[in-house]
């Protein structure tokens, strides 16, 4: 701490200081005068600094000491309610570092507050030359001692993962009072005493002491900055979570740097010259491939078209030849860069500025630069041409119609079919688009989660093959977002609730349309989502089943002569089924739905046209059944009622 102060030019404070600290506290406070103790103390107080506190005892005591006697020395102690023995082995020990410090060849007394004017040398506050120096000087020899205020949780976090609270004594505490709102004059009042209105974010203590608790004594505001400077022999720096900033153009990656445990900075720093090749990649998968970029470089506006071209191609010939095209861009640029890393705009301008003299069309796609070297054959097992359902295979149909309604994959169904249709069995009707609704709902994260899958295309290619693999040991009992958000559970230790997703939906080239035809192959309704195929064949049914009724009445006379019953007063009906079919329609199978009607001789089985007249009809009949049932008990109740009501 001394030797640190030469080089601070603070020398004279601070073995002022480093002989306080190695005394017993000069203030006294008896029990029977404690208020007089304070207010004699508020004095010597700095608002800033208990170090500070100590210089500025030092200082008034000094000041008499060379005009007054010993006799009035005490009094002054005594008046100030100073220990008298300890400021004078405060003083005696002073001495000794004095002579010990004299003894070096390259000794020299510097201040603080040389060079300083008067008025500079009386503002000690937090951020002045002078308090900087002093400080600095104290934080070399107590790296150890730091702490950050935990605003969560109260207290401080320190080195060594410990939880202090700052000295009561300490001119930094903060008594809280959440219950009372101070008022303008107690504020004012406070700001003269020297206490601080809010506690320092930062603090270093002389001491870390634990008594009922781990408290900090003698401490003072730092700036973490300092520790930073002085402790860079000793830090630890840790780098986390590169991601693609768009608006700064550049790879960049959270660096937090570390004290003994203590979070000193935390900052996003470029990632290029931490780890050039993995930024370098990022930078071209999110900021090329992805088309981040909003310099207007002639090269990306070339490839944009190329790539329009080449998907076109690609969605009407599935056996094109070419690969997943975000990969084969990759590909294609991390091969002109390789010896290149580029992890910044700036860096990409320069690069293509350099090398635009030799080569004209430096970075500029052609078609066959998207295509696989080896061209592949459509993918029958990504891509099939069905999808089994109950022991049957329902065609899947594939057309490129941007902008159309059947644009994608259709699959073709009856209405029964429809109705053992769900959602996690079209999930996984198309094996091939299971990576991209993989990379889409990765994307639709929030930003804070996305940054842990980043690069988002190679984590959803390893997402795709883990939860494809989950979906052959659940049998497809999953939708993929509630398969995706367990994998993510069980890889990352990320828990995400599946419903982050409701409002994200895919993209329709990559939702299968569900088209249901009668037995003519007329289109009964069409859609992406299988809620409004349910809610569409619902209104048909009621609406064929009202047509069958007055068309064709010979299929409901056979239903009836089949399922209706004479009125029975026990019951005799077995069991009832929900629902019967009457007869077919367009297509569309028309049901009746049974039910226990009352009538005057008991209750009869009858066949209702919906649901809701099936259930009325048979909340009555139930009622009318039972009380048939009871009704000699029902007498005997009515008899002894009336018995009562006499008395």
């Amino acid at each position: 701490m001394i030797l640190q102060a030469r080089t601070e030019k603070a020398l004279r404070e601070v073995v002022i200081i480093a002989a306080g600290l190695s005394i017993q506290d000069p203030r006294e406070r008896p029990m029977d005068k404690q208020q007089q103790a304070d207010a004699a103390h508020r004095r010597f107080v700095h608002p800033d600094s208990d170090f500070l506190t100590l210089l500025n005892i030092w200082e008034a005591y000094h000041g008499e000491f060379e005009t007054m006697a010993q006799a009035k020395l005490r009094r002054f102690c005594r008046e100030h309610f100073l220990s008298y023995t300890r400021m004078r082995e405060w003083r005696d020990i002073h001495t000794q570092l004095m002579d010990t410090l004299e003894q070096r060849d390259d000794f020299r007394l510097t201040s603080a507050y040389h060079g300083l004017s008067e008025v500079d040398q009386k503002n000690t506050s937090f951020g002045t030359p002078s308090y900087r120096a002093i400080h600095r000087s104290i934080l070399a020899g107590l790296l150890g001692n730091i702490a950050h205020l935990d605003e969560e949780n109260g207290g401080y976090k320190a080195t060594h993962d410990r939880r202090v609270t700052l000295f009561p004594g300490s001119v930094l505490h903060r008594r809280e009072e959440p219950k009372r709102k101070p008022s303008a004059d107690a504020s004012q009042r406070d700001a003269k005493k020297g206490a601080p209105t809010k506690s320092p974010r930062w603090i270093i203590s002389a001491e870390i002491m634990e008594t009922s608790r781990l408290f900090a004594r003698t401490c003072a505001r730092l700036d973490p900055l300092w520790a930073l400077d002085l402790g860079a022999h000793i830090v630890r720096v840790a780098h986390s979570e590169p991601f693609w900033d768009a608006e700064k153009g550049r790879v960049m990656v959270k660096q937090r740097t570390r004290l003994y445990g203590l979070e000193l900075e935390s900052r996003a720093v470029s990632y290029g010259t931490i780890d050039a090749a993995h930024a370098t990649e990022i930078f071209i998968r999110e900021g090329l491939v992805n088309d981040t970029i909003a310099f207007p470089l002639d090269f990306l506006a070339h490839n944009r078209a190329v790539r329009d071209k080449i998907e076109d191609l690609l969605t009407r010939a599935r056996d094109s030849g070419f690969l997943n095209l975000d990969e084969a861009a990759y590909r294609f640029y991390a091969a002109h860069l390789e010896k290149t890393p580029v992890s910044a705009v700036g860096e990409l301008v320069d690069v293509v500025r350099e090398r635009r003299g030799a080569e004209p069309r430096f970075l500029m796609m052609e078609p066959d630069d998207l295509r696989d070297p080896e061209t592949i054959e459509h993918d029958a097992a990504a891509f099939p041409e069905a999808l089994p359902i109950d022991n049957r295979a329902l065609p899947l149909n594939y057309a490129y119609k941007p902008g159309q309604a059947d644009d994608g994959v259709t699959l073709d169904v009856s209405v029964r079919e429809a109705e053992a249709l769900t959602p996690a069995a079209l999930d996984w009707a198309v094996p091939g688009h299971l990576e991209q609704k993989v990379e889409h709902y990765l994307r639709a994260l929030p930003k804070e989660l996305r940054r842990g899958f980043v690069p988002l295309a190679e984590t959803a290619k390893s997402l795709a093959e883990q939860v494809a693999a989950r979906d052959r040991l659940t049998d497809r009992r999953e939708s993929l977002v509630q398969a995706l958000a367990a994998q993510i559970a069980e890889r990352f230790r990320l828990s995400i609730d599946p419903g982050v997703w409701a409002d994200k939906p895919l993209p329709d080239h990559l939702r299968v349309r569900v088209r249901v035809i009668d037995a003519k192959g007329k289109e009964l309704c069409a859609s992406r989502e299988l809620a409004e195929i349910d809610a569409s064949l619902h209104l048909q049914k009621r609406a064929a089943s009202a047509t069958v009724a007055r068309v064709e009445p010979e299929a409901w006379r056979r239903a009836r002569a089949k399922w209706e019953t004479p009125a029975q007063t026990t019951w005799k009906f077995g069991d009832i089924p929900e629902r019967v079919l009457v007869t077919e329609q367009a297509g569309v199978p028309v049901f009746a739905f049974p039910a226990l009607q009352a009538e005057q001789d008991g209750v009869a089985l009858r066949l209702g046209k919906t649901p809701e007249e099936a259930r009325e009809l048979t909340r009555r009949g139930l009622a009318a059944l039972i009380e048939r049932q009871i009704s000699n008990d029902l007498g005997w109740l009515e008899r002894d009622l009336r018995a009562v009501k006499n008395l």
